[in-house]
């Protein structure tokens, strides 16, 4: 039964903790370096596509300033919907109450 201590020395000489288990090497790299290179076109793609989508939108939005600034100067332009001002899309001007009697 000698060779349990023994075994126990040499287990404990042997220094495995400073070794390198496994180090991802050249393939890692250039795994990586793949990856780097084509997320930057997909990155600039997205960057201007959202640019476009922000400028539609203030576009849009001063569209609508201006659409809003014109009825309200007065140039007689129905509300979109094409009812008269004050009454609901789709009702006539009279009440149902003034229809029954």
């Amino acid at each position: 039964m000698t060779t349990g201590p023994a075994l126990l020395l040499v287990l404990a000489a042997t220094d495995t903790a400073t070794e390198p288990v496994g180090s991802p090497g050249l393939i890692g790299f250039l795994v990586t370096l793949a990856l780097v290179l084509a997320c930057i076109p997909l990155f600039r793609s997205m960057t201007s596509k959202v640019r476009g989508v922000q400028y539609r939108d203030h576009v849009d939005d001063v569209a609508a300033e201006d659409s809003a600034a014109e009825d309200s100067a007065g140039t007689g332009v129905a509300p979109r919907g094409g009812a008269a001002s004050g009454d609901a899309p789709g009702r006539s001007g009279s009440s149902p109450a003034a229809d029954a009697g």
